[in-house]
């Protein structure tokens, strides 16, 4: 099985790689930093999914290098400069144009790719992360009186992956490929476009709406990988799978 994993030397990302190492014959790496470890099953490709228009080209070259892949995983988390300066009290026009092109863009148009790809496979995956916020709102109290705002561009982007996904599926089902989404709920660690980690308070008040008690942790969503990868789920397409713990039953 050949496996090509977008971002796959993020915290997210490198889970997925050494998960995947157990169901895989090689897995190729895509990203802008080069990950800690590969070895004979893992190989890294510098690649920069923000910038749109070398998308294809970038890879066509490494498919005619490689091969077509049989598991393609978007774990990338590409965002603008201005990222943090997205809740509704700082946001301006330019700051949701340029994240919603950096990030929802760049995931539906390698995605496009990618599928055109791999319907010449007999049977192949396509699995896309979304978010918890793709499907339900941000609580504005969790926020308060913490070093947190609410992100006015990440619904947005994360809804409209699972409206993608969805419609990938439909298009592309005929050749046998399977494009799933997963949705997980908080990850404990740094703040996206910080170097600070969440406080105690954001965590206690977050915790206290999860039945589970728990963060997801990303083994979490490396195991959910590596089921969408094999047959075991070849009856199982466009759909998204949430992994959140209880969050969004209450």
């Amino acid at each position: 099985m050949l496996v090509f994993i977008l971002g796959g030397s993020g915290l997210i990302g490198s889970e997925i790689v050494n998960k995947m190492q157990s169901i895989s014959d090689k897995t190729i790496i895509l990203d802008i930093k080069k990950p800690k470890i590969l070895n004979k099953k893992i190989e890294f490709f510098k690649f920069d999914c923000s910038r749109l228009k070398s998308i294809e080209k970038s890879l066509s070259k490494i498919i005619n290098k490689k091969g077509i892949p049989d598991v393609f995983i978007n774990a990338s988390y590409p965002t603008a400069k201005d990222w943090i300066r997205c809740d509704f009290k700082r946001i301006k026009l330019n700051y949701l144009i340029n994240n919603i092109n950096i990030h929802l863009n760049s995931y539906c148009w390698s995605s496009k790719i990618m599928a055109e790809k791999m319907k010449k496979k007999k049977s192949s995956s396509i699995i896309l992360l979304s978010s918890i916020y793709g499907v339900i709102a941000q609580d504005p109290n969790l926020y308060k009186k913490t070093n947190l705002n609410e992100n006015m561009v990440y619904p947005i982007i994360k809804g409209a992956i699972i409206s993608h996904c969805r419609q990938l599926a439909s298009i592309y089902g005929s050749y046998n490929l399977r494009i799933n989404c997963i949705s997980p709920g908080g990850i404990e660690g740094n703040i996206k476009g910080r170097k600070n980690k969440q406080n105690k308070l954001f965590k206690k008040k977050y915790l206290n709406k999860v039945p589970l008690n728990r963060f997801c942790k990303p083994e979490d969503i490396a195991e959910m990988c590596v089921f969408l990868s094999l047959s075991r789920s070849s009856y199982i397409t466009g759909q998204n799978l949430i992994l959140d713990g209880g969050l969004s039953i209450i």
